[in-house]
């Protein structure tokens, strides 16, 4: 992973293969271009990374401040102990990867979301996660609005999410 400015400029390099210890096993889907990793960058700098391996059905995530000399922080560094959390689902398949990963300012939370579906939502402060499956269709291109509704492609639709009050889901 790197770490770019605004401007392009590199502020830090994260291997983050090597700091979760994963095998090589699980590498992209061919014939599509999404990694298997993603970030969300919070307000105050920090950036939540969420890699996904796909045989596992696993997701690890952690926070990292990044090394920004500017602002006197001189070495990057992982901020708690990497976790993890499966997707014990059984349709969910190893053709499963990651689309986006967004922070949101409203719920504090950062959730990832997955080409089939599901999604996997981690509160930015205790770093507890919970995951569910939203809809039973992939899902493509997303962006979050206001953050609070999820607006992503499936097929030849639009589609529309938004966090329900009462149970905090999609």
């Amino acid at each position: 992973m790197i770490v770019l400015d605004a401007e392009g400029k590199q502020l830090d390099e994260l291997d983050v293969t090597a700091e979760l210890s994963l095998d090589d096993g699980s590498k992209p889907v061919t014939g599509f271009a999404e990694p298997l990793i993603t970030v969300a960058v919070l307000p105050d700098g920090s950036v939540f990374v969420s890699v996904y391996h796909r045989y596992q059905k696993k997701q690890y995530y952690f926070m990292y401040q990044h090394k920004h000399e500017a602002k006197g922080i001189k070495e990057g560094k992982i901020l708690a102990s990497p976790l993890s959390r499966e997707i014990d689902d059984i349709k969910c398949t190893k053709l499963n990867f990651p689309v986006k990963s967004f922070y949101s300012e409203k719920t504090g939370t950062c959730t990832t979301f997955y080409r089939q579906g599901y999604c996997v939502t981690v509160n930015a402060k205790t770093m507890e996660s919970s995951w569910e499956r939203i809809i039973e269709a992939d899902l493509g291109a997303m962006y979050l609005l206001f953050d609070a509704a999820l607006v992503t492609r499936s097929s030849s639709s639009i589609l529309f999410f938004q966090i329900d009050p009462e149970t905090g889901l999609w």
